[in-house]
């Protein structure tokens, strides 16, 4: 695994880095959690080829919502680092080689541990849910996933925090069977992406 932390996320640097370069976030856009080709695939194909095109990454829809999760993110990450007496180390990118394919940005890595974290910000009334039923919430699954087989860690600590409500924490143990469909179809997506900014771009020339 590849760390890169000469900067921040967010960072024009870290924006830059993200160009045309799928992340575990969206990983879910590719595979599905029965690890069978996403309908979203061509799309997001289509996306990370403009980008790498255009040479800029695709603007995002960003409100007070978001960025209040921002805010909690810190308090999720020191509520986390109290509780069990770790230290989570920020980072901008974690790539799984030196061909730097995909990446990961994780909320934080966990060295000591050979872990992951992942904090998710929710309104009580998601909080509520996610406290009642006690387990990963489907949506996040390919994302940690994602994230442990970038890394090539030993589990994700997933967390869904909300201010003045319980912390829902739980410890995600690798999906062998899902990580090796998931890297298969990893293979298969930078493949044909590459094919469709290779037909594109011979149209313009």
């Amino acid at each position: 695994m590849i760390i890169v932390d000469s900067y921040q996320q967010g960072d024009p640097e870290w924006v830059k880095a993200r160009i045309g370069n799928p992340g575990a976030s969206s990983f879910s856009r590719i595979v599905t959690t029965k690890g069978a080709p996403s309908e979203s695939r061509q799309e997001y194909i289509y996306e990370l080829c403009g980008e790498i095109i255009a040479g800029r990454k695709t603007e995002g829809y960003s409100n007070r919502r978001m960025s209040d999760g921002l805010d909690a993110e810190g308090e999720s990450r020191s509520y986390y680092e109290f509780m069990y007496d770790v230290e989570i180390t920020q980072v901008a990118l974690c790539y799984p080689n030196d061909l730097k394919r995909y990446h990961a940005s994780p909320d934080g890595l966990i060295i000591s541990e050979k872990a992951g974290f992942e904090t998710k910000d929710a309104i009580p009334k998601v909080q509520a849910k996610r406290l009642d039923k006690g387990k990963l919430p489907t949506e996040h699954f390919t994302q940690c996933q994602g994230g442990l087989l970038v890394t090539g860690y030993d589990y994700w600590a997933f967390q869904s925090y909300c201010t003045g409500m319980p912390t829902l924490t739980l410890r995600v143990e690798r999906d062998e069977p899902f990580i090796t469909k998931l890297r298969q179809e990893l293979g298969r997506f930078c493949y044909d992406l590459d094919k469709t900014v290779k037909k594109i771009r011979e149209k313009s020339e």
